[in-house]
Parts: C-alpha cells; sequence; structure tokens
C-alpha cells in the first residue's frame, strides 16, 4: 500500500508544479484527480507502481511550420517489447494524450499516426473519453500502437504556434502491461494573458 501513497503523492506533485503557472489550474487539477481516481480504482497496485511508467519512450520530433500551420511528431518506442513477463512490456496498442484549454477542434487541424514515418493515415482529431483507458478525461486518442522495438509516429497538426511543455498522457497494451499514465514532452497552453 505505502507504495501506491508514495506514487499517488508524487503524480500529485508533478500536477500542481506543471499547471501552478496556469490560470486554469482548479480545473486543470480536478481533471487531473479524477484521472487518478480512476487509474486506482481500476488498475491494482502492482500494475500502477510496477515497472511500465517507462515501458515506451515518447520523444518530440518537434513542431514544424507547414504553411499557416504546425506539425507536431512524435516517435513512439517499445523499450522492453515481450509478452509482459520477467519486466518485458508487450506491444501498445494505443495512446491518448490530455490537451490543454487553448486546444479545441478549432486549432486542431489534422492529425496521422505511421509505422515508418513516411506513409502517414489520416484521421480527424477530436477530444472525447477513452472508454478503454485509464483515465476519466477527454483525450485525444491516436488508434495505432506499437510492434516489437519499431517505432510508430504520430502527427498533430494545429493551426497556431503552440509553445512545448510538459503534458499527460496513457498508454493502454496488451492484458498482462495494461494502461498507464506518464508525462511526455508535448504541446503546452502557457500561461493566458
Amino acid at each position: 500500500m505505502k507504495p501506491y501513497r508514495l506514487l499517488l503523492m508524487g503524480i500529485l506533485v508533478l500536477v500542481f508544479a506543471i499547471s501552478s503557472c496556469r490560470k486554469n489550474l482548479k480545473q486543470d487539477l480536478a481533471l487531473s484527480l479524477n484521472s487518478v481516481n480512476e487509474l486506482s480504482s481500476r488498475q491494482s497496485v502492482n500494475q500502477i507502481a510496477g515497472s511500465n511508467a517507462n515501458a515506451y519512450s515518447v520523444t518530440l520530433i518537434g513542431p514544424t511550420q507547414n504553411g499557416d500551420n504546425w506539425d507536431w511528431v512524435w516517435a513512439v518506442k517499445n523499450n522492453r517489447p515481450g509478452n509482459g513477463s520477467d519486466g518485458t512490456v508487450q506491444d501498445m496498442s494505443h495512446w491518448g494524450m490530455n490537451l490543454g484549454f487553448c486546444l479545441d477542434s478549432n486549432t486542431m487541424v489534422s492529425a496521422a499516426y505511421s509505422g515508418d514515418g513516411v506513409h502517414w493515415t489520416s484521421f480527424t482529431p477530436t477530444l472525447a473519453v477513452d472508454p478503454s483507458s485509464c483515465v476519466t478525461t477527454p483525450v485525444l486518442k491516436f488508434d495505432f500502437g506499437t510492434t516489437g522495438s519499431n517505432t510508430s509516429y504520430y502527427r498533430l497538426t494545429v493551426n497556431q504556434d503552440f509553445g512545448g511543455g510538459l503534458v499527460c498522457g496513457y498508454y493502454k497494451s496488451g492484458r498482462k502491461t495494461g494502461c498507464s499514465v506518464f508525462y511526455f514532452e508535448g504541446i503546452s497552453c502557457g500561461v493566458e494573458e
């Protein structure tokens, strides 16, 4: 029980630190606390506090300007591919991210995923609760995962030049390694004036 309390406290401190410079602190903290509460009610302590926190590396390749828009691209790789036993992690089936208050259907232009970073499958990005995930807040879901140690690529195109920062995401994998919340470099809304 003690590792669970330490993890919960660490998540709360991290959420507070990330959100402290934003005017929407109460809303962001409430959404994050709801996600943590839902996560703890759906998963066992071993899944939450287990060794899956860094199961996948999520690398921001960068926002690049593309005409009047900006393409945010992430590369995701399974660091310990396997069947979920002996420290390995099953393939990710999908992942998603919480987006800040400044991103909505008016700022998101398109989204896509790729198995090679060259050939992309586009979809219309939406914010919705993913009932198969371990969070209860609306997320942008990339319904594409990883295969073994191959890198998968994900792109979100927005029509404004946003800054970067730590954001909350989740991954969903097989039955043994399940669902987990993590932080990665993503789109930050910054401070409202």
